[in-house]
């Protein structure tokens, strides 16, 4: 046993400093070499690309700028070999914006292309004065969303009318159509006719051309995105691009770095979506079968497309937050969007119970303190086991002693301890048994909390305003990580206070360890941080109670600390 404990204790300090060293030494390397950043550039547009010829440069724009339309000029990208209208000359044909209960969408004259689309209600930043959040990123010289293609033919360079001249807005159940009439560059005229509704995330597109095109190839409805950094952290695994399929039956996902400067093609689907930790853009089509699709990655442009018939294609936009109700709510098992991973039976339910804490409280941080105190009382008798298994442990170390030292033949001496641990009816390995039940628990909820949209940009209290993101109090200039030290301090109780077989020296060893969780945890979202400040804080309180008195006096110790702990945060959140 005490060989045992000393390889667990070497393979877990061995676990932590590949940890450090793959957080911040490998991952950054990693990422600069597979997912280089975009320089910044202070060029403008660039001049139109004549037929046969490649653009020397590119910009990535989005909307967080002063031209609300086409977006603004944040980066240069790399040569490209796509040719694409200018900003510059988008702009000159002129935009229709369309605006919902949800959505401010600006669609270009030239192309009938989405040049952006905002979410009304989610910012850019946790800033008060924040713009709101854009979900069409673009690379200049490269073509925007919502293209149609037939084979070769396609419709970037179509200069379309538009039965609205201005735009229109509308609310609630109210629906409308408008509709865009052009000429393709064989000569065929094309119809686009999008339908936008009052309310929701979604609106529908209809494209019909007057004729087949030579090859009769299918109608090709394109959804593009610039993005210059894919890659997720071993602190993160959600923040990571993804292509996202549903075939009818079951959802696939698949991580956008995976492909680079390949086409992938998920089969026949009913819908193709790429997402982020947050949003997704997902391509439907409303026909009743599922019909073909591809993905594909190429010089930072990720783009989804999906097949209609010959002359028409009959589907659906839905471009939103990965919002599991809300997904849920727009049909077509989007919600399936959301990869929790294996722990999902746990997650998508603890992230509902989450939602109904917060529909009761108002206050995502309280709902989370809620939510904490109820995975902690319902794993009571858990705790209580595993900690009488802890404390019989302790208590017969002295026998183990003087018998390794009396025993020198090892199956004579294993033979005897095990006889020692049945006739005391300790188990040694029930301290560890029922705390390994628990761990599912723990990825379930640490993965609602990482994945679930609702913190983002969610405040709590004081200085905590934004539960998605590391918390940290700003003195003199330096920002403190006041939860993560408070959460270093409850881990050096818990663990010197808690029963163990150790000896003295690997217990001291072992106290290493609260720091090297708080290096972790201070690049962890605050609401990661409080769950477990809180989970330590009601495990210290029980394990003196169990400790000193009995289980039923251990309850009733973690229920006034949990009532303490809830009016705590309720005067915090009301001096905010």
């Amino acid at each position: 046993m005490e060989q045992n404990s000393k390889r667990i204790f070497a393979i877990l300090i061995c676990l932590c400093l590949f940890f450090i060293y793959k957080t911040t030494i490998l991952d950054p390397y990693l990422k600069s070499k597979i997912q280089p950043q975009i320089p910044q550039s202070q060029t403008g547009q660039i001049e139109p690309a004549s037929q046969g010829t490649q653009p020397v440069s590119a910009t990535v724009t989005s909307s967080a700028t002063a031209n609300p339309t086409v977006g603004q000029t944040s980066a240069e990208a790399p040569t490209t070999k796509h040719l694409a209208p200018t900003d510059g000359e988008i702009a000159q044909v002129g935009f229709i914006r369309i605006e919902t209960d949800d959505l401010i969408v600006t669609i270009s004259k030239l192309g009938a292309r989405v040049t952006s689309v905002k979410f009304k209600n989610y910012k850019e930043t946790v800033q008060k004065n924040s713009a709101d959040y854009e979900a069409v990123l673009h690379i200049e010289g490269q073509a925007y969303p919502l293209g149609i293609s037939q084979g070769a033919t396609d419709d970037r360079y179509v200069q379309y009318l538009a039965s609205e001249t201005e735009g229109f807005k509308i609310s609630g159940s109210a629906e409308k159509n408008i509709a865009f009439t052009g000429n393709l560059p064989d000569g065929r005229s094309i119809t686009k006719t999008l339908t936008f509704f009052g309310l929701g995330y979604g609106f529908n597109c209809k494209v019909q051309t007057s004729a087949p095109d030579s090859a009769r190839n299918r109608t090709t409805l394109e959804w593009t995105k610039a993005i210059t950094q894919a890659s997720n952290s071993l602190l993160d695994p959600y923040d990571i691009t993804t292509f996202n399929w549903f075939d009818g039956q079951k959802a696939f996902h698949k991580k956008v770095n995976e492909i680079e400067g390949q086409v992938f093609s998920p089969g026949n689907v009913r819908w193709v979506s790429i997402s982020n930790k947050y949003f997704v853009s997902t391509i439907l089509n409303l026909a009743s079968e599922p019909t073909e699709s591809n993905v594909a990655v190429d010089n930072h442009i990720h783009s989804l497309k999906l097949k209609g018939g010959e002359t028409e294609g009959n589907f659906k936009l839905w471009i939103g937050p990965k919002n599991y109700s809300i997904l849920s709510s727009a049909g077509s098992e989007l919600q399936r969007n959301i990869d929790f991973g294996k722990v999902a039976f746990l997650s998508a339910p603890l992230l509902w119970l989450l939602n109904a804490f917060y529909k009761l409280v108002g206050n995502y941080g309280l709902a989370i303190i809620l939510l904490t105190i109820l995975v902690k009382l319902a794993s009571f008798p858990l705790n209580t086991a595993s900690f009488k298994q802890m404390k019989a442990m302790q208590d017969i170390q002295p026998e183990v002693k003087r018998l390794r030292e009396t025993v020198k033949d090892a199956r004579a001496q294993q033979t005897q301890l095990m006889e020692l641990y049945r006739s005391r009816g300790v188990n040694p390995l029930g301290g560890c048994f029922p705390m390994l039940l628990q761990f599912p628990i723990f990825i379930g909820l640490y993965s609602a909390l990482l994945l679930g949209i609702e913190l983002r940009h969610a405040p709590f209290a004081l200085w905590i305003q934004d539960l998605s993101a590391p918390e940290k109090l700003h003195l003199a200039g330096v920002g403190v990580p006041v939860m993560v030290l408070l959460m270093i301090a409850s881990m050096l109780i818990q663990q010197w206070t808690m029963p163990s077989n150790m000896e003295p020296a690997q217990k001291k060893a072992m106290l290493i360890m609260p720091f090297i969780f708080g290096f972790m945890f201070a690049s962890f979202p605050a609401g990661v941080t409080l769950y477990w400040l809180v989970s330590n804080i009601l495990a210290i309180t029980q394990q003196q109670g169990l400790r000193l008195h009995t289980p039923q006096v251990a309850m009733r110790w973690s229920l006034i600390a949990s009532f303490a702990i809830i009016v705590a945060a309720t005067i915090f959140i009301k001096i905010s």
